[in-house]
């Protein structure tokens, strides 16, 4: 019988030096893998009807939300990934029994804050995938 797998404890890590993962602190949801193949028109003049090809898998993006912590330093990496423009390493690790763990690269393009009266302060990330991910 499989399980549903528990979104609490799940992680999202940049790496902030070689084969160094740090994790982003008080993330409250995500969304990942947004994106998807393009079609490629190979209709001809000899075709009866629409002809099509698969092109290269697009993963999208990955955006998460969090409250803000301004000394955190999975928080301060992204904004330094973003503002270096700088293709980064991430891995989102879910909480399951295998610890299934997404890698990827991309770039972060955005990073807002948002707040508002009796609100905490939060903030978002939007990463864009570049290339494949990989599932161990």
């Amino acid at each position: 019988m499989t399980t549903a797998v528990e979104t609490q404890g799940t992680v999202l890590s940049i790496e902030t030096a070689t084969g160094v993962f740090t994790p982003v602190a008080k993330i409250t949801d995500f969304s990942a893998f947004s994106g998807s193949a393009s079609v490629i028109d190979t209709t001809n003049l000899d075709s009866t009807a629409k002809e099509k090809l698969m092109g290269l898998q697009d993963f999208g993006q990955v955006s998460i939300n969090f409250l803000v912590i301004p000394n955190d330093a999975g928080q301060v990496a992204l904004e330094a990934a973003k503002a270096s423009r700088s293709l980064k390493n991430f891995k989102l690790q879910l909480n399951d029994t295998d610890n299934t763990t997404y890698a990827f690269s991309g770039f972060v393009i955005s990073k807002p804050l948002n707040g508002g009266v009796d609100a905490a302060v939060t903030g978002s990330a939007t990463i864009e995938i570049s290339g494949d991910v990989t599932v161990s």
